[in-house]
């Protein structure tokens, strides 16, 4: 009984150094081998096709000439990827050394949520995480507008809930061109009808803004006429103020001191014949405070 437990024992020995030697040899020779090639992936869901394979390859460097020349242990995948991820033409990367002596690099090309135009001339892309990739002739993609007009704390991530709430209803994302924020910081919309804007004040409430400015849309501008009123304010709780496209009608201060001084209605004066006199406009909610970039 003593004597096979001690063959076992020898066997179990024996195969642990077996495994050992094996390991150490594989691992020898996986050091050696040498870098057989480079298989690039790219995953463009945009189908824009400004990152190919052969433009992965050209920011590599010296490492192409390197194929069937170095081993492929020697290839640092982790230093590869930051600088992958570095590229404004990438969202994400990851680099793998396979067994079979390939360096393969799968790449996710940018995904803009935003094309924006700066005060200074300059127009660029942005992804959800703020990201920015310069915009270039040879590429266009189509997402939407945001145009800076000189507001000093800027920031597009900021105008994200506007931006997805537009994308996700058909009917606006098919009716509003751009998006502007003004010098004082106002979300102004810019619908498809010629001449007109649409205030947002904020990101707050903006599904009830919006609401409020499709009833107008509804009752309001049939009637009166589509080229009526060249602003629509919906950023006060409950109110719509519109400016007349023609000035001659007289102008009156509104109620907000970075406002420009122009003659309003509201939604029940424009829709009846007898004036409705309205209280002073509340604000929903203080201007909210955006980062400094």
């Amino acid at each position: 009984m003593k004597r096979r437990s001690l063959i076992r024992a020898l066997l179990s020995i024996g195969l642990i150094i077996y495994l050992a030697v094996g390991i150490s040899l594989a691992k020898a020779e996986w050091r050696e081998m040498p870098m057989t090639g480079i298989a690039i992936e790219v995953e463009d869901s945009t189908q824009c096709n400004f990152v190919t394979s052969d433009s992965i390859l050209q920011e590599l460097g010296d490492i192409p000439g390197l194929v069937n020349k170095q081993a492929l242990s020697a290839i640092n995948t982790d230093s590869l990827e930051r600088m992958l991820n570095r590229l404004s033409t990438l969202e994400e990367s990851n680099v793998v050394r396979r067994p079979d002596g390939l360096l393969y690099i799968k790449v996710v090309p940018m995904r803009p949520i935003a094309r924006i135009f700066a005060n200074d001339g300059t127009s660029y892309y942005v992804n959800r995480q703020g990201k920015r990739m310069p915009a270039q002739l040879r590429y266009r993609v189509d997402v939407p507008v945001i145009v800076d007009e000189g507001y000093d704390n800027f920031d597009p991530m900021y105008l994200l809930p506007v931006v997805d709430y537009i994308e996700n209803d058909s009917a606006l994302k098919t009716t509003i061109t751009a998006i502007n924020v003004a010098r004082n910081g106002d979300i102004l919309v810019v619908p498809s009808i010629t001449g007109m804007i649409v205030n947002l004040g904020d990101t707050s409430l903006i599904g009830n803004k919006f609401d409020r400015f499709n009833t107008l849309c509804r009752k309001v501008l049939p009637l009166k006429g589509w080229d009526t009123y060249d602003t629509i304010t919906v950023k006060w709780r409950g109110q719509v103020v519109a400016s007349h496209r023609n000035k001659s009608y007289g102008r009156t201060k509104l109620p907000a001191e970075d406002f420009y001084d122009e003659e309003d209605d509201d939604i029940e004066n424009m829709t009846g014949d007898t004036p409705v006199k309205k209280e002073k406009p509340k604000p929903a909610t203080s201007q909210a405070t955006k980062p400094n970039n």
